[in-house]
């Protein structure tokens, strides 16, 4: 049984190393895709030319998302030795953050997949990028108050 447990304790822990490094390649391919333009004519065409470098990112941030869930219960486990309520509240708003990541996966990926090839107007594009980037803004700020 506890030979069980360390091997369940070793998976959370590689989980969360992977999503570590699935985030640092995202982090190349966004930088690689480069900011995206203001207008939504010059966004279609940001589109045409970083798809690429999109697509990997959308499929790589769910994988990493997905990954974080026992991930942070393997931090939330090593952690919870020094400091019983800061780590369960700084794991619990991780927690939070998961469902919001994935939504924001959903709006990148019609970024980079088109529905039932349904094109994009730039006024659409507009909008869905001003989400995932607004949407990133929340998550990241939630993230860094959870980290400190």
């Amino acid at each position: 049984m506890d030979l069980e447990v360390n091997k369940s304790k070793k998976l959370d822990e590689i989980s969360l190393i992977l999503c570590g490094i699935l985030f640092f390649i995202i982090g190349i391919l966004d930088f690689l895709a480069g900011p995206p333009p203001s207008r939504g004519t010059e966004i279609l065409n940001w589109l045409t030319t970083s798809k690429l470098y999109i697509a990997f990112s959308v499929e790589l941030l769910f994988f990493a998302v997905v990954l974080m869930i026992p991930g942070i219960r393997s931090l939330n486990n090593f952690l919870i030795k020094t400091n019983t309520n800061k780590t369960s509240f700084g794991c619990a708003i991780m927690a939070v953050v998961i469902p919001m990541w994935a939504m924001l996966v959903v709006v990148q990926g019609r970024l980079a997949f088109p529905v039932f090839h349904i094109n994009a107007s730039p006024a659409v594009v507009e909008l869905v990028v001003s989400l995932w980037y607004g949407g990133l803004h929340a998550v990241y700020e939630l993230m860094a108050g959870a980290t400190i």
